[in-house]
C-alpha cells in the first residue's frame, strides 16, 4: 500500500509539470507601455475597418481583388486579436458590422464607404487610402517598440499593407488614374510601387516573394527577385548572375 501511495504521487508531480514548457510558450515576452497597448488597440480596428469596407466593396463590385485581400485582413485581425488575448488587453472589437471604438475610424469608415460607393475606381481609391494610413501607423509602431511579439506580427502587417497598396494601385493605373498619398511621404509610397516594377524586398528568412508574379532567390541581404514573365533565374549558390531572358538581356543577383 505504501509503495501504491508513493507511485502515485510521483504520477501526480509528473503530470503537473509536464505541461510547463507549453504554459511559458504563451507567457508574454514583457510587460508592455501604454504607447504599445494603444499601438495594439488601434490595430485592431483598422484591421477590422479594413476587413468591413473591402467586404462592402466586394458585395457592391464583385470585383475579386476586395474578396482576395477581404480574407488577408481577417487573417490579419487573427494576428491582432491573439496578442490582445496573450497580453491580457480589452479587446475594442465590435461585432456589430461598421461600429468603431475609435470616433476617427467611425468617421474614416463612413468616409471611405461613401467614397467607395461611388464608383469602382473610388472604391480602388478607398482601398488605396486604407492600405496609406495602415503602412503609416504600422511604420510607426514599428519604430516605437522593441518587444519582439508586436515586431513580428507588425512586420507581417506592414509587409501585407505595402502588398495591398500595389494591388490597388495597379488597378488604377490601368484606368490611367493616379493616387496620390495622403499618410505616406510620396518618396515612401513610390518605393513602395517602384519595389514591384523592379524587385524588392523578399520577407526576411523566406524564399518566395509575396506580391505579384514574383520569385525570390534566397540570398544574404534577401533582396534578388526575378519576375516569371521575363524569365530570368538567379544563380543562388554565387547570387550575381541570372540567365539571359528571352530577349538577351540580364538582371543579376545582388
Amino acid at each position: 500500500m505504501r509503495h501504491l501511495i508513493l507511485l502515485l504521487s510521483m504520477i501526480s508531480v509528473f503530470m503537473s509539470t509536464a505541461y510547463l514548457p507549453l504554459k511559458q510558450m504563451y507567457t508574454p515576452s514583457k510587460e508592455l507601455t501604454e504607447s504599445e497597448k494603444a499601438g495594439l488597440l488601434l490595430m485592431r480596428e483598422e484591421e477590422k475597418l479594413a476587413f468591413e469596407v473591402y467586404t462592402t466593396m466586394y458585395k457592391k463590385w464583385d470585383h475579386h481583388v476586395f474578396y482576395n485581400i477581404l480574407q488577408s485582413e481577417e487573417r490579419h485581425g487573427s494576428m491582432v486579436k491573439d496578442l490582445i488575448v496573450k497580453y491580457k488587453l480589452q479587446d475594442p472589437y465590435s461585432e456589430e458590422f461598421g461600429k468603431y471604438t475609435s470616433p476617427q475610424l467611425q468617421q474614416q469608415y463612413n468616409n471611405l464607404i461613401t467614397k467607395g460607393n461611388g464608383s469602382l475606381t473610388d472604391a480602388f481609391t478607398a482601398g488605396a487610402m486604407i492600405e496609406d494610413m495602415d503602412v503609416s501607423d504600422l511604420d510607426r509602431l514599428l519604430a516605437e517598440t522593441k518587444n519582439p511579439d508586436l515586431l513580428e506580427v507588425y512586420g507581417y502587417l506592414n509587409h501585407g499593407s505595402e502588398n495591398h497598396l500595389r494591388a490597388f494601385n495597379r488597378q488604377l493605373e490601368r484606368s490611367e488614374n493616379a493616387y496620390t498619398p495622403s499618410y505616406i511621404s510620396k518618396e515612401r509610397f513610390d518605393a513602395i510601387i517602384l519595389e514591384n516594377k523592379e524587385g524588392g524586398n523578399c520577407t526576411s528568412g523566406k524564399t518566395n516573394c509575396h506580391s505579384g508574379n514574383k520569385k525570390c532567390c534566397s540570398n544574404k541581404n534577401n533582396k534578388a527577385c526575378a519576375a516569371q514573365d521575363s524569365k530570368k533565374v538567379c544563380n543562388e549558390s554565387k547570387n550575381t548572375s541570372c540567365k539571359e531572358n528571352q530577349s538577351g538581356q540580364k538582371k543579376c543577383c545582388k
